[in-house]
């Protein structure tokens, strides 16, 4: 009876364990949350939001269908929702420190120095990132009622000091982190792991870009489906002991 209960959970854990296996989930700034290409000079902001007056296009949040919404805030123009998508493979504002090619990232998200849309076509003609500030801006990521672990963040060009990494669970900081200033043009890819956060503040302290941003999401394990079985297995065990005699 002891093997066939044993079996019993062991098959229960078998079945259950796939259902916590990490999810990942990658911003690239090409894509979004269902294969739609993002176009550079394209304003992100989270879905409801409209704070920048010089936005040419409408609220555009590319990874809201995986719950993940962004904001943004320029602090030299004081602006929020200023986050601009940028072709790194081919630099425009005279921005070639932003340029990648080894590998290429293709669009790159930066806080955004100028909005002008000439052409009417709802994306920034010239987009440029800010810099000559020690504080440009901040970008931010909420997770939406799901919790992520571990991430990978590629961070380009950041080559002056006062970049931080801050990461939050329930609006309480739980990790810290400055970002190293390398050189113009730098690429770096920073993994975060060892706790669990619900939002992300990314602060620059000048001109950069955010080249990808990989999270991983692990689901609660379904505990009660093994501590069901578990209890089921011990109700039926009770149910086999012999009864015994008060006479």
């Amino acid at each position: 009876m002891k093997l066939k209960i044993t079996a019993l959970i062991i098959a229960a854990i078998t079945t259950v364990l796939p259902l916590a296996q990490a999810t990942e989930f990658v911003l690239d700034w090409d894509l979004d949350a269902n294969g739609n290409v993002i176009a550079a000079g394209q304003v992100i902001s989270s879905p409801n939001d409209s704070a920048n007056p010089f936005n040419p296009g409408i609220p555009y949040s590319p990874y809201s269908d995986w719950g993940i919404d962004i904001q943004s805030y320029n602090s030299v123009l004081g602006v929020f929702d200023t986050a601009l998508t940028f072709d790194s493979a081919n630099p425009t504002g005279g921005d070639w420190d932003l340029e990648t090619s080894n590998p290429t990232l293709n669009n790159i998200l930066i806080i955004g120095e100028n909005f002008v849309d000439n052409d009417s076509n709802g994306l920034v003609d010239d987009p440029d990132d800010q810099a000559g500030n020690p504080n440009a801006g901040y970008i931010e990521l909420f997770m939406n009622d799901w919790d992520a672990t571990d991430t990978d963040i590629t961070f380009v060009d950041i080559d002056s000091p006062g970049h931080t990494a801050d990461f939050f669970l329930d609006s309480i900081l739980v990790h810290s982190a400055m970002i190293p200033a390398l050189a113009n043009g730098s690429v770096q890819t920073i993994s975060f792991n060892g706790f669990a956060f619900d939002q992300m503040k990314l602060s620059f302290g000048g001109s950069g870009g955010i080249g990808e941003i990989k999270l991983t999401q692990v689901p609660e394990p379904c505990t009660f489906v093994i501590f069901g079985v578990a209890g089921a297995a011990a109700w039926r065990r009770r149910r086999q002991l012999p009864s015994v005699s008060t006479e």
